[in-house]
């Protein structure tokens, strides 16, 4: 039922915010009002960004904020705590429904019922404020029906009996899987096999999608959204995930919904006022022979088809729309990051850092019993694990200062994104990554150049975002090595510069190309080229072999050894001055 608006004071709002900032483990986020937010409260990029508008349309606003208040933050210091666990618990749930919809469904379920039904009946003793409020906005319908049934079990004044005796059974059901002391895994299992239930009955109904997100499905807060760089920190994720569909759809349930329509805006107007730099823009090459035109196409066995490397033009548009590549972008330059990385740990390069005490949060049994901080648990009253216990947050000060007087060899990062290489353009993409960031974290300056029939550049003063969406991109067309353009770069370049090129080397401009490169080599440049064996080109390969001023790899296994090639061919060079350093948000 409808309620009456109600006139919001924003110094009362903000009243609200510092009573839960008193009485809950709260990080270090601004509060902000946002009447153009979708849902009354979230938290994201280091804000907590709350909509008065919809607030006004309760009966007592400001004791629906603070109860949405306390379950949010619930949400970021207890359950799914941060994105690593979430995607676990994802992880588990796709294991038993063999759907990510529904897995990701099971885990918005899962933290809503520790969250409410667990941790705030235990620390208030009363029924959640936010729950009476949903009801009296809407009568439940669909899934929120069978998470309602669930809710009753726990808190009896909820006036909300399920019209379907199936229903009913299957929130008692699911109930019954999430009372203590199970864990957490037999948890979302249990709750991934009663949906699992409710789907192949025929349910269809009770897994219907709710006309509005009433419950906040669709957004789970996690403990990086307390930072600015909310976005980077919870990408890391990504570090460890092989397959391309569930890079994907990681990006599409963990990361989507924090990224602003507004900032791929204004990632799309940089992409374009970049590539308006750049050299005229020509889609159609044109063939040597008069009145003739060809438009680039892919296909098998174009290895011996000879071009011309004039007919390689330099394009003003990328090959794929910023959506997509963005989160190719994330996932590539995750994987690079955690490979060098643990290549840095391994050496004994990541050296330790000052911390300090950022803010309290939760004491979990399992984290180390040193941690505990028993005088600020005994300040919240009897020690009870896992509801006052409390440890402190511990936030790297940084190492301070580091100068080099070396000099630092600046890297051009050369990709061939061509047809015969669409098996393997996720390791490619890596790889040039690898090469990037060791560069990039060792002080050098950096350049791009991605080709297939046309190609797309990033020069030495690019914008990095710019750089690492060329690395992310594929064209998957004809191959023409642009030479000219490289040359160009190099050209301009005031040192002498350390050029990668990823190839198969089945270039149209092969003999061309070579020449080319060879000449560069001779002016001190130094060019590795990793040849991937996937497809036949024995005359060419004897050739780059041969040629003076070019060292080639040879990559047999391009999935198993191409990233551990790169990296031993560029941490030879820039090893002594890697540091990692923190990266752009997107």
């Amino acid at each position: 039922m409808e309620v009456e608006t109600v006139q919001i004071n924003p110094t009362a709002l903000k009243e609200v915010f510092a009573k839960v900032k008193s009485e809950l483990f709260f990080p270090p986020i601004q509060f902000k009002l946002n009447d153009k937010l979708s849902m009354p409260v979230k938290v994201l990029n280091g804000e907590l960004h709350v909509n008065p508008n919809l607030l006004s349309k309760s009966r007592d606003p400001y004791r629906l904020l603070l109860w949405l208040l306390r379950h949010t933050l619930a949400h970021m210091h207890y359950c799914p705590y941060d994105a690593k666990t979430a995607y676990y618990l994802q992880k588990i749930a796709y294991s038993v429904l063999r759907d990510s919809r529904l897995a990701y469904t099971a885990v918005a379920m899962f933290s809503d019922f520790q969250v409410d039904c667990i941790y705030l009946k235990n620390k208030y003793g009363e029924t959640p404020f936010h729950l009476h409020d949903t009801l009296d906005r809407c009568k439940p319908m669909g899934l929120e029906s069978l998470i309602f049934a669930v809710y009753r079990e726990f808190f009896p004044d909820l006036t909300c009996k399920p019209e379907d005796d199936e229903i009913e059974i299957l929130g008692r059901l699911l109930a019954d899987s999430i009372k203590p002391p199970k864990s957490w895994i037999s948890k979302i299992k249990a709750i991934s096999a009663v949906l699992l239930r409710a789907d192949t009955q025929e349910q269809k109904r009770t897994l219907k999608k709710p006309s509005k997100d009433r419950l906040g499905l669709k957004f789970i807060p996690l403990i990086e959204d307390a930072y600015p760089d909310a976005v980077k920190r919870i990408s890391q994720v990504l570090s460890n995930i092989e397959n391309e569909r569930d890079a994907k759809t990681f990006y599409e349930v963990w990361i989507k919904p924090r990224v602003g329509e507004e900032d791929v805006k204004k990632l799309s107007d940089k992409v374009r006022e970049a590539l308006r730099k750049s050299e005229e823009a020509d889609r159609m090459y044109v063939s040597r022979e008069p009145g003739k035109a060809h438009k680039a196409s892919a296909g098998r066995g174009y290895g011996k088809f000879i071009l011309p490397t004039s007919i390689s033009r330099l394009l003003e548009k990328m090959p794929l729309d910023v959506k997509d590549l963005l989160w190719r972008k994330l996932w590539y330059r995750a994987r690079a990051e955690n490979i060098l990385i643990t290549y840095l740990a391994s050496r004994g390069e990541v050296r330790p850092t000052w911390t300090i005490q950022s803010y309290p949060e939760e004491w979990y049994v399992e984290d180390d019993i040193e941690s505990l901080d028993v005088e600020a648990s005994l300040d919240e009253g009897p020690i009870i694990p896992e509801v006052t216990t409390i440890k402190w947050h511990m936030r790297a000060a940084g190492r301070g200062g580091e100068l080099h007087t070396n000099i630092i060899p600046s890297v051009l990062v050369v990709l061939d994104t061509s047809y015969s290489m669409s098996n393997i353009l996720d390791k490619v993409s890596t790889a040039g990554f690898i090469a990037y960031l060791s560069a990039k974290w060792a002080g050098g300056n950096t350049a791009i150049v991605n080709f297939s029939t046309n190609h797309i550049a990033a020069d030495w003063d690019a914008d990095d975002d710019f750089k690492e969406l060329i690395l992310s991109s594929r064209f998957r067309e004809l191959t023409i090595m642009p030479t000219k353009t490289i040359a160009k770069l190099l050209n301009v370049a005031i040192e002498q510069c350390f050029v990668v090129v990823i190839t198969d080397g089945g270039w149209q401009n092969f003999k061309e190309a070579l020449e080319d490169l060879k000449i560069l080599g001779n002016k001190g440049h130094k060019i590795s080229i990793f040849y991937i064996k996937d497809w036949d080109y024995p005359e060419e390969v004897k050739a780059l072999v041969k040629a003076p001023y070019i060292t080639t790899y040879s990559v047999n296994d391009p999935v198993r050894d191409l990233e551990g090639l790169i990296l031993s061919e560029v941490t030879s060079i820039y090893a002594e001055n890697i540091r990692p350093l923190i990266q752009s948000n997107y």
